[in-house]
């Protein structure tokens, strides 16, 4: 089984075969940095679908639970299905639907809000590299590109931190970062795929396919 690589990497501690690797975080000021050609690859594809693993926010050392999803992205839209939540934008709207309370809400799609997948295709919009980290585990080589939000402007992760693994030539991990100082949310992507066939029915959202006891329409 693949070994976790982010959840040890900048700021916090890599430990493999019983050594600790201590990585340095990029620095807030840090001059940009020419990416590298995978990180480019990721704003260039039509689509992007992945099954991922979610890490919520807490210490490096702190044990979190992990739910499942998956997300499809393209463009402005996208869908993400987890266990017992479903967001589906269009663009334009974007709906929330937890099955559990039967609940769904709606809001617009704010310009200035970056939803954490948009990121994988629009980075370059909102974000410069301004650090890039190589190590290997067990004997696989892994890269880490440190990217920071260009303005404080925009509503969107302060820091993101994306791995990518040499062996299976694709990125492996997301950690998102709402300040500089807070713990990270961290995505671990068991599978991705790019440039595929998406049924364009998968970005819409239809009421009547739920169980809805109450819809919470926010939309201004």
């Amino acid at each position: 089984m693949r070994r976790r690589y982010l959840l040890r990497m900048l700021p916090c501690w890599l430990k493999a075969g019983g050594m600790a690797l201590c990585l340095m975080g990029a620095q807030t000021d840090s001059a940009p940095l020419k990416p590298p050609a995978w990180l480019e690859r990721l704003a260039s594809y039509e689509n992007i679908v992945a099954s991922f693993a979610y890490h919520a926010a807490a210490e490096c050392d702190v044990p979190t639970e992990v739910s499942s999803g998956t997300i499809m992205v393209s463009g402005s839209r996208y869908r993400l299905e987890m266990a017992d939540q479903l967001v589906v934008c269009d663009g334009e709207c974007v709906w929330t639907y937890f099955a559990q309370a039967q609940e769904v809400q709606l809001n617009n799609v704010d310009a200035e809000d970056v939803s954490p997948w948009l990121i994988l295709q629009q980075w370059p919009k909102h974000y410069t590299v301004t650090a890039l980290d190589r190590t290997v585990v067990d004997g696989v080589g892994y890269e880490c590109a440190v990217l920071l939000t260009k303005t404080e402007a925009v509503q969107a992760p302060a820091k993101v931190e994306l791995v990518f693994c040499d062996a299976s030539t694709s990125l492996v991990e997301m950690r998102l970062y709402e300040t500089l100082e807070d713990p990270a949310h961290c995505f671990e992507i068991t599978e991705i795929q790019q440039n595929v066939r998406i049924d364009p029915s998968s970005f819409s959202f239809v009421p009547e396919a739920y169980s809805i006891v109450e819809t919470i329409d926010m939309r201004q």
